[in-house]
């Protein structure tokens, strides 16, 4: 494997960041995340990726360099891998197949918001 982690540097709060979720669970590589992307709730911070200060390059840096830790890196992938295995990282497929069936559900309930 060639990539060591993906930069999510986004200064923008995405409504549903896919990316690092599909990076994720296909590739099992760590993301580095800026802290105002909606991006940041796919990943637990030092467990599944890392979290840094959007704007702060400083930042961005002291987690870069984490990753290139290969002990620190090989528990991060290994992590991940676990979740992949347990399915505990959600994919866009299932995202789409949640996000279909509860439409499906509105439907059937005339619209009405029931839960």
């Amino acid at each position: 494997q060639d990539v060591r982690c993906c930069v999510f540097p986004s200064r923008w709060y995405e409504a549903a960041p896919l990316t690092p979720i599909e990076i994720m669970h296909s590739c099992g590589i760590p993301f580095i995340i800026s802290s105002s992307s909606a991006a940041r709730d796919s990943i637990e911070d030092n467990r599944t990726g890392f979290l840094f200060e959007t704007n702060n390059i400083k930042s961005l840096i002291e987690k870069m360099e984490i990753v290139l830790n290969d002990s620190i890196f090989n528990v991060i992938v290994q992590t991940i891998q676990t979740r992949r295995n347990a399915n505990d990282i959600q994919t866009g497929k299932s995202y789409i197949k949640e996000l279909t069936c509860e439409y499906e559900r509105m439907v059937r309930s005339d619209g009405k918001h029931n839960k």
